[in-house]
């Protein structure tokens, strides 16, 4: 029986350590959404309430525009809130993916291609050619290609 592991590397005295593969960003749940929801169905509810013109007790309403008003700054305000915290989200996600990109970047002397990439991440080809596109579209890399055509990406 052999003394090491095969899920383990076997790590040789003084030769570098491997290189780390980058695995794909946790999907946490951003905090908040349940409120922005609340939000959204209080506005909706206080609107739909208001429909026939009656309060509760079937008394005519005192001030509907008032009441709408503030359904519409409950839905609107849920709404917002759910936006921004997708936008947060969305760029929380993007720039994890960006410090993959150019610490990979980094370690093969500041050039990429999409195969290198897609082989130490878990970006699919269409998802590492958008990647580094967006980078080169930025101005942080710049597109390259070789003789025979291929495609390399220098930061």
């Amino acid at each position: 029986m052999s003394a090491t592991s095969p899920n383990k590397p076997v790590y040789v005295p003084g030769a570098p350590p491997p290189p780390e593969r980058f695995t794909a960003p946790k999907a946490k749940r951003p905090r908040g959404r349940v409120i922005a929801w609340i939000l959204i169905v209080m506005g909706i509810l206080v609107f739909t309430s208001m429909i026939d013109g009656k309060d509760s007790k079937g008394e005519p309403l005192r001030d509907p525009v008032g009441s709408a008003m503030f359904a519409l700054a409950l839905a609107a305000g849920g709404g917002f809130w759910l936006w921004s915290i997708r936008t947060r989200h969305e760029k929380s996600l993007r720039e994890e993916k960006e410090r993959a990109i150019l610490t990979i970047a980094q370690r093969n002397d500041g050039v990429i291609d999409v195969a290198t990439l897609c082989r130490e991440t878990w970006m699919d080809s269409e998802e590492a050619r958008d990647a580094l596109l967006a980078l080169s579209g930025r101005g942080v890399g710049q597109v390259d290609y070789d003789d025979e055509g291929k495609t390399f990406f220098r930061f």
